[in-house]
């Protein structure tokens, strides 16, 4: 009887270690998504200075205003497990969209001068981990 509640006692054990190893690895794995998200988003949104939209203010004549977004890193996330066999964790995580901006007389010196942050937004996120892999 004590060698089967030994063996139970084991298998239970290298069970819980499987379970902690993958909740790590799926963790880990969101780590690095969150950063390749803020990448792809970057490189194919219309983020940083390389987008800088420039208008005529309206509210006062004469002066323009030259802007454009910046995305930060990641600063916050969580991974939760869901029950769900199709997608057994979903994964949220937080980083700001930042409005930069400076005004000028003219469109060139507007886009020219020294961008200052105008506005923060909190953004978050929430993604699937569905197939073994994190998702959109």
């Amino acid at each position: 009887m004590s060698i089967s509640l030994l063996v139970c006692g084991l298998i239970i054990s290298f069970s819980s270690y499987a379970l902690a190893t993958e909740d790590s690895d799926v963790e880990k794995a969101f780590v690095k998504f969150q950063h390749e998200w803020i990448e792809k988003l970057n490189h194919h949104g219309k983020y940083g200075k390389k987008n800088v939209e420039v208008k005529e203010d309206q509210d006062h004549k004469g002066v323009y205003v030259a802007s454009y977004l910046e995305l930060s890193d990641p600063f916050e996330y969580r991974v939760k497990k869901t029950g769900q066999k199709g997608s057994p964790y979903v994964g949220v995580m937080r980083y700001k969209r930042m409005t930069y901006s400076s005004s000028g007389k003219t469109p060139e010196e507007a886009s020219n001068g020294n961008f200052e942050c105008k506005r923060q937004l909190t953004v978050t996120e929430i993604f699937r981990f569905s197939g073994g892999k994190w998702v959109y």
